[in-house]
């Protein structure tokens, strides 16, 4: 599972820094769901940082 998730790390800091060039958006980000908990993976924020990585919040406080 470590190997996954570290080829998920990649490939969406590298799919963040191109969209990053063409759209509007300060953040993207990635987050793995298990109905209990949002934790995001991986995030680009172009001036203002809005989520970091690692961020956990609960399910039901998310939207």
């Amino acid at each position: 599972m470590a190997v996954y998730l570290d080829e998920l790390y990649n490939s969406a800091k590298d799919v963040f820094e191109m969209m990053g060039e063409f759209i509007g958006s300060n953040t993207f980000f990635i987050a793995i769901n298990d109905g209990k908990v949002n934790r995001v993976v991986q995030t680009f924020n172009k001036k203002t940082s809005l989520v970091d990585n690692e961020t956990i919040v609960n399910f039901q406080d998310s939207y």
